[in-house]
């Protein structure tokens, strides 16, 4: 009997372990997610605040709206969007900023199309936690997120991203 349980619990280990997503996966499919997002159509609740519109996705709120600054809230993962009215959706001024993060990036993709320059920047930061840094034009947007939510992450903040409109 007791070689059984201990087979038992190995095949569940193996099984758990074989069933979790590599971080070169889910870099992979978050950066599969930023490169289709030209083409998705966005249908969130419009939230209109101060100074800017845009698509908010499920279960995610507004926390606070200072100038130029959003903060959003999903569960208890906060997102900060950044954007300066002033810059064109293909303005490349947060990219150059973000740049110096180079070398320590996981993952750092740009794509230009559709007359906008977006970025996608992710870096390791604790175990199974990353920072994912998405731009474009001039927004941006910035959160600390697990491996189990990289993927929803990125979708979640180029929802965002590409439905922003300034008033």
């Amino acid at each position: 009997m007791f070689p059984k349980k201990i087979g038992l619990i190995m095949l569940s280990i193996f099984l758990l372990i074989g069933c979790q997503a590599t971080t070169e996966e889910l870099l992979d499919s978050s950066n599969t997610i930023f490169e289709e997002s030209f083409v998705q159509q966005y249908d969130g609740e419009q939230v209109e605040l101060e100074q800017i519109k845009f698509s908010l996705p499920a279960n995610m709120e507004v926390q606070e709206e200072t100038e130029y600054n959003v903060l959003l809230k999903d569960g208890e993962q906060l997102y900060l969007l950044f954007f300066n009215p002033a810059e064109a959706d293909d303005s490349q001024l947060n990219f150059v900023r973000d740049q110096q993060h180079e070398e320590e990036a996981l993952l750092f993709e740009t794509i230009e199309d559709k007359g906008k320059f977006a970025y996608l920047l992710v870096t390791q930061e604790e175990d199974k936690q990353f920072k994912a840094i998405i731009g474009i034009g001039g927004a941006k947007l910035t959160t600390i997120t697990t491996d189990r939510n990289l993927e929803e992450s990125t979708t979640a903040m180029l929802e965002i991203l590409h439905t922003i409109e300034y008033k």
